[in-house]
């Protein structure tokens, strides 16, 4: 198990920092306008939480989805071996499961997403602050703006 986590987790790693690369170089090849659209202090915030996302999707995630499907399948394939009649009366609820879970995974997501606005628009107030200060500090002008 751990080797499997080891090799599902650095290949996320590594999509990711190509995710990044690309997405720098895309943002790099922009026209000034587009800077006008969108603010210069979300995009690193944004970018973050989204290759966080993708990278959690990618590395742990797959490999808990493929070790716990073959799971699942043996699990089957031994039920239907010892009880079959058992085993098809249970088959009928998994309709039922799996329409809750997609429920459930839709109601996560758009919390999910109204969640990574904010936190890109809070990320961008920073950024802009953060900004202030070093051009306050950077002016000597402290005592000025204390006042």
């Amino acid at each position: 198990g751990f080797i499997f986590v080891v090799c599902f987790s650095l290949a996320g790693e590594r999509q990711t920092n190509k995710i990044k690369e690309r997405y720098v170089r895309a943002i790099i090849h922009q026209d000034i306008g587009w800077f006008d659209e969108h603010p210069t202090g979300e995009l690193p915030t944004n970018v973050i939480s989204l290759i966080s996302k993708v990278q959690d999707g990618v590395g742990r995630k797959l490999g808990d989805i493929v070790m716990n499907l073959s799971g699942a399948l043996f699990s089957f394939v031994a039920a239907f071996y010892y009880n079959a009649v058992l085993s098809a009366i249970l088959l009928c609820a998994i309709p039922l499961i799996i329409g809750s879970f997609g429920l459930l995974a839709n109601a996560m997501n758009s919390s999910s997403s109204d969640s990574t606005k904010l936190y890109s628009k809070a990320g961008g107030v920073a950024n802009e602050v953060l900004g202030g200060i070093k051009t306050i500090a950077s002016l000597c002008a402290e005592k000025d703006e204390f006042e």
